[in-house]
């Protein structure tokens, strides 16, 4: 976890009728607890935004993310 807390990331949300929304973003939190299967949760924070008075990211969509480790972020 400590290698990719604060890290950069990519966000790709996916909306409806195959569209997506790629949002940058940075790891916010990542768990100390490692599962079984070596896997842990993290965290990204996003921006939303609204378009036609939606929220475009709304509860119950999918999403991928990739963490760039290249990418510590000093700030």
């Amino acid at each position: 976890p400590e290698e990719v807390l604060g890290r950069a990331a990519t966000v790709t949300v996916h909306l409806t009728r195959g569209r997506t929304e790629q949002l940058t973003s940075k790891i916010a939190f990542a768990s100390p607890l490692i599962e079984t299967n070596g896997q842990y949760r993290v965290f990204a924070e996003v921006d939303n935004v609204r378009r036609r008075g939606n929220w475009t990211i709304r509860p119950g969509l999918t999403a991928d993310m990739e963490i760039h480790i290249g990418s510590l972020d000093t700030q």
